[in-house]
């Protein structure tokens, strides 16, 4: 399977999973420090990773092959 788009990550997909979860546990929380801390974590993971993934380009890619010689 050819990977096109960020979403077709394993490691975004979990993310997104884990970032749901987050929100349903913390959904009655009366902490609400927490549960802000806790729903940003989940969604910084998702963004983090599909920014990783958007950065990559055949001229980074180039490039990081031709330091590692």
């Amino acid at each position: 399977m050819k990977i096109e788009k960020f979403e077709d990550l394993i490691a975004w997909q979990k993310a997104k999973e884990l970032t749901t979860k987050l929100y349903d546990v913390c959904k009655n929380c009366k902490e609400y420090g927490l549960k802000d801390v806790m729903t940003k974590t989940g969604i910084t993971m998702m963004n983090e990773i599909a920014e990783g993934f958007e950065k990559r380009s055949n001229k980074e890619i180039k490039s990081a092959f031709l330091s590692a010689k």
